[in-house]
């Protein structure tokens, strides 16, 4: 399974940021994936360049913004 379609079918569900979709797919007993934590990332940027994702940034304190992506 491509690893864009994971990602969108979680993000059907509700907006969630790079970091809750690895802990997602790492946790689940539905998804085998043995891939890197950049593949996502990577894959997330796609997404939002080919238009199927918007990211929203949330600042927070003492840690890096969180960018929040939500389907389009």
């Amino acid at each position: 399974m491509d690893i864009q379609y994971a990602i969108l079918g979680l993000l059907s569900a509700k907006p969630l940021s790079g970091y809750d979709l690895k802990k997602i797919i790492a946790e689940s007993d539905l998804f085998y994936w043995s891939g890197n934590n950049n593949q996502i990332y990577n894959n997330l940027v796609q997404l939002h360049q080919d238009g199927l994702v918007t990211v929203e940034v949330h600042a927070q304190e003492s840690l890096p913004a969180r960018k929040v992506y939500t389907i389009t």
